[in-house]
């Protein structure tokens, strides 16, 4: 008996989870609750005059975010993050300026956060705009996707075996906690966490990984209030 097996794991490759594993995952129902504030965060660079970031006086309108550019970032926050700056108003993309954290990691040396955005004055039509644009691009995962995202996440991860009553009420937590996040937050979490780690990540864990995907966007969100 290896030492994994000793303990419990399961590796990956030995065995597909069971069909009862997928019923569970696609029984989820998570429960919506209230997008919350940024908390973590990596600084961005600010658009600049004729960058082509930013929509047009002309073209406003509806609130809404380029079709291409949601169609290349299914699952990439950062694509998703520059298709929103190209789709605010130009006057509030201008507007908006980064605030950083300087300071010194005993590891890495020298680093910075990103902890909050700067609104400069703006038309009120610009900003109401530039705040329904942010709503659509934080709109929360579909039932669906967070069922694809998790069944994945527990196919391609070692977990400690456990009984389908104890992975029914697990599998709900962790839907409940992906459903305050939006879709390409959820999909790309669950991704880089099974290409970068071996173990089903804790909760914590995978609310860790979203948090800092979803930071920016929220953080615009925030300063548009």
């Amino acid at each position: 008996m290896s030492e994994d097996e000793g303990r419990g794991f399961r590796r990956i490759g030995e065995h597909v989870p069971p069909a009862s594993t997928m019923r569970l995952v696609e029984g989820l129902t998570p429960e919506r609750s209230r997008r919350s504030s940024a908390t973590t965060g990596t600084p961005r660079t600010a658009p600049t005059p004729g960058s082509g970031i930013g929509t047009p006086r002309s073209e406003r309108g509806v609130a809404t975010l380029p079709s291409a550019a949601l169609a290349l970032s299914g699952s990439d926050p950062e694509a998703m993050d520059q298709a929103i700056l190209r789709s605010l108003p130009r006057s509030v993309a201008f507007a908006l300026n980064p605030v950083a954290r300087e300071y010194i990691d005993p590891q890495y040396g020298y680093d910075s956060e990103l902890v909050s955005f700067t609104l400069g004055p703006v038309p009120s039509a610009d900003r109401g705009l530039a705040a329904a644009i942010l709503d659509v691009a934080l709109q929360p995962a579909s039932v669906e996707v967070i069922q694809q995202a998790l069944t994945a996440l527990r196919v391609a991860t070692k977990a400690s075996h456990m009984q389908e009553g104890d992975l029914t009420l697990t599998m709900q937590v962790y839907a409940d906690e992906c459903a305050e996040y939006p879709p390409d937050v959820v999909r790309a979490a669950c991704l880089r966490w099974m290409r970068r780690e071996k173990w089903f990540p804790s909760l914590s864990e995978l609310r860790d990984e979203m948090q800092r995907l979803v930071r920016r966007r929220r953080l615009i969100a925030d300063a548009l209030r």
